[in-house]
């Protein structure tokens, strides 16, 4: 008898192992059923996961953000596909320069968004596919729309080069392509060569102003890409001790007496060497030993992340140069990356643009 419990014990045992192995299996065949359905995905900057259409049904983008634009484009290299831009993706580029990469971009629209803001109704008409937006207050407006939303603000991050490499991923992957040349593989030369500079230099005080009114003088604080640069180029940040993008008077900046200052928005370098009404630059050191520099801009504004940052590590390392050597640099680096021929006069005025308005 007992050798009879024993067997039957057995059995039942071996029976419940069958049956919970043939679940779980049939668990796995459910897994693998549902990934199969759940169609393409890829997670966003902000960290969410965005359902994607087929990459051939893409046909239509608004990009809400003016440097995801140039580096849509240069990766896709299929401008007829960009439909909707935000007006300063013209307004912070060089755009003798932008329309040879971009040949219609001007006749793109850019009405249906303003600053953040944007009017949905008009953004609708544009019949897009895939929407590439830029933060919160931006993704705010697009909820409920049966359209994929991609966010491209990595917050708390202000290394130009990490967004950059994580923006050509992120674009690789919504149109499934393997790209001719890699942003990301020239900021990683870059790097390289980085780490193999001389670091014994005395270390300067530099200042990024990010815009002058006349009545209002703004610069860049700690945890900006203004700090971002400084601190590439082995320098200290004298407004380290602000937050963010903020208001200070001349009075501050005399005090903190950079020995370099670098120009994002506003009037250029001759006119702070000239003199701008109610400002007294000439009692500022950067100004008076010649160090202040207009920041370059090609596709885009440099200062900001953007498909020209391999250019601008290179730029704050060689220590500001803008010399022939570095014209044919920027010549080289356009042919290589975008076939783009660009003549001297073109390079120059990427390191050199012409500024001298006041934005209010």
């Amino acid at each position: 008898m007992n050798r009879y419990r024993k067997s039957l014990i057995c059995s039942i045992l071996m029976m419940c192992l069958f049956l919970v192995g043939c679940a779980t299996e049939e668990i796995k065949d459910a897994s693998k059923a549902e990934n199969t359905t759940k169609g393409r995905e890829v997670v966003d900057c902000s960290k969410n996961v965005v359902r994607l259409p087929k990459a051939k049904d893409i046909k239509r983008i608004v990009i809400t953000s003016p440097p995801v634009v140039t580096m849509t484009n240069a990766l896709l290299d299929d401008p007829s596909k960009i439909v909707g831009i935000h007006p300063l993706t013209l307004l912070n580029a060089n755009t003798d320069l932008l329309k040879l990469k971009m040949p219609k971009v001007k006749e793109l629209d850019d009405t249906y968004v303003k600053g953040f803001n944007i009017d949905i109704e008009k953004l609708l008409n544009l019949k897009p596919d895939i929407v590439f937006c830029y933060g919160e207050q931006q993704k705010k407006d697009l909820k409920n729309l049966n359209i994929p939303v991609v966010d491209f603000y990595k917050e708390g991050e202000k290394d130009s080069a990490v967004i950059i490499k994580e923006w050509e991923e992120i674009i690789c992957k919504v149109f499934d392509i393997s790209p001719k040349i890699s942003i990301k593989k020239e900021i990683e030369k870059v790097e390289a060569f980085k780490g193999s500079m001389n670091k014994s230099q005395k270390q300067k005080k530099a200042l990024l102003i990010f815009n002058n009114s006349g009545d209002k003088i703004t610069v860049c604080g700690n945890h900006t890409y203004g700090e971002y640069w400084i601190e590439f180029a082995g320098m200290e940040n004298v407004a380290k001790e602000i937050k963010g993008e903020k208001e200070v008077s001349m009075e501050q900046i005399y005090e903190w007496q950079p020995d370099v200052i670098y120009l994002f928005m506003g009037p250029g370098e001759k006119m702070y060497k000239k003199g701008i009404k109610k400002q007294d630059w000439t009692r500022v050191n950067a100004v008076k030993n010649g160090q202040i520099y207009d920041i370059p801009v090609g596709l885009f504004n440099w200062a900001s992340p953007c498909v020209d940052t391999p250019l601008m590590m290179k730029w704050m390392l060689n220590g500001n140069k803008r010399d022939t050597d570095f014209v044919e640099e920027i010549k080289e680096y356009y042919k290589r990356c975008y076939d783009l021929e660009l003549t001297d006069e073109l390079a120059e005025k990427i390191l050199k643009p012409q500024k001298g308005v006041i934005l209010k």
